[in-house]
């Protein structure tokens, strides 16, 4: 019986590729980590072997939710279409207690993209460099992981993009009246966030500054820093602009390559500036061609 699923298997396998049909291997719910309840998802081309990049996606809710099904539309599309392995991955919340802070969820990057690693060895692809990016909060430790941790990661990260990430948390901005967020929720999210107290009181003190900046993506920025992709809405009331201007301008400063998309008439979201989103998108294809491959 199997001899003759395998047989069936390879006639579509084989109508697939004469017809360009292209497919991909899914794995769901990939456990890492399994005493924090930790998982990921993963496609892998159908017919990948050997030598791969890997595209991962971190998805956003304020570090306080969200689900890695928000990008796993996104993974399975850059697994067709640029034949590349990409992960969604999931990590722990604020909400969740503990010693849950940022590192916590950089540690959580890491043993997830081990992990990714891992069970694409099991199907025979060897990773041997990846992109990583994400949305919001998944945006914010997208680029501290990309300009903090890259020397920790198993393999070379050669780029990364942030859609509306956090990149200052010293910035006044934060607590102007266009944002969303009443200041005492903002002050207690960046309190967890830096694992010090951060109050309304002492947020411009030295200490204070300090913490704020050791969770700032842009605090870590150096001429070495991995090529970015940077798009963000001028109209966003939920993460402050003026944190991707800063980034933009010490990119600049440091010499590192990258490309700022403003939307001009977009919020938090894209919906409203399809134009602004699709050149975003076609430089994101760009750069998985000229770094993962």
């Amino acid at each position: 019986m199997q001899k003759i699923i395998a047989f069936f298997m390879a006639i579509i396998a084989f109508f697939m590729q004469l017809f360009g049909i292209k497919s991909i291997q899914q794995f769901r719910n990939v456990s890492y980590d399994e005493g924090k309840n930790q998982s990921i998802h993963l496609a892998i081309p159908y017919n990948a072997k050997g030598d791969y990049g890997m595209m991962v996606l971190i998805h956003g809710g304020g570090w306080t939710g969200g689900d890695k099904d928000d990008f796993w539309g996104m993974a399975k599309n850059i697994a067709k279409e640029q034949d590349l392995v990409a992960t969604s991955i999931g990590y722990r919340f604020l909400t969740e207690g503990g010693d849950v802070d940022c590192n916590a969820m950089l540690d959580d990057i890491q043993s997830a993209i081990e992990a990714a690693i891992e069970k694409a060895a099991q199907k025979g692809v060897n990773i041997t460099k990846i992109g990583i990016g994400g949305y919001s909060a998944g945006g914010h430790l997208s680029l501290i992981y990309a300009y903090k941790c890259a020397d920790e990661c198993p393999v070379p990260v050669k780029f990364v993009i942030s859609f509306a990430g956090p990149t200052d948390m010293n910035d006044e901005n934060w607590f102007g009246s266009e944002i969303v967020f009443p200041e005492d929720y903002a002050l207690s999210v960046l309190t967890e966030l830096t694992g010090t107290e951060i109050t309304a009181e002492n947020r411009n003190s030295e200490e204070s500054r300090a913490a704020l900046a050791a969770v700032s993506p842009i605090s870590y920025i150096t001429p070495a820093s991995a090529p970015t992709i940077i798009l963000h809405g001028k109209k966003d009331n939920v993460v402050p602009f003026s944190n991707s201007e800063t980034l933009d301008e010490l990119l600049t400063l440091n010499g590192v390559e990258h490309h700022f998309f403003i939307s001009e008439n977009a919020g938090h979201g894209f919906s409203d500036d399809p134009e602004t989103s699709d050149a975003a998108g076609a430089k994101f294809d760009d750069y998985m061609n000229t770094y993962l491959k």
